[in-house]
């Protein structure tokens, strides 16, 4: 719990940041930026799924998650500024650590 804890921190401290850029004209509202914000909030409208079908949800997650993964990967091979690039490798490092926390916690839950 502690380390999904850490994770969930970092999640929100990389999306505060963006948003808070945004607002103050620090990033430039791009494509590409738009482009890896979209799996994120795609992801948040999947959230009730894990409460009807725990297996369709954990599908559904890794699926949108390969897809933000990859909007990451494009967003760190353009000419960003550099807190663009920041922000984008505080949210995949944070996404990983919940992806890999998430997976202790099922094998877990699958072996008690």
């Amino acid at each position: 719990e502690f380390m999904n804890g850490v994770f969930l921190l970092l999640h929100h401290v990389g999306s505060t940041f963006s948003i808070c850029a945004l607002c103050i004209g620090s990033f430039v509202l791009s494509q590409g930026l738009l482009a890896a914000v979209m799996p994120t909030i795609v992801q948040h409208w999947f959230v009730l799924l894990r409460y009807y079908n725990r297996w369709v949800y954990i599908a559904a997650m890794i699926l949108i998650e390969i897809w933000f993964q990859l909007e990451v990967a494009a967003i760190s091979q353009q000419s960003q500024p550099r807190n663009v690039r920041l922000a984008a490798l505080c949210m995949a490092a944070s996404h990983w650590g919940m992806f890999f926390v998430g997976g202790i916690q099922l094998v877990y839950e699958l072996q008690s």
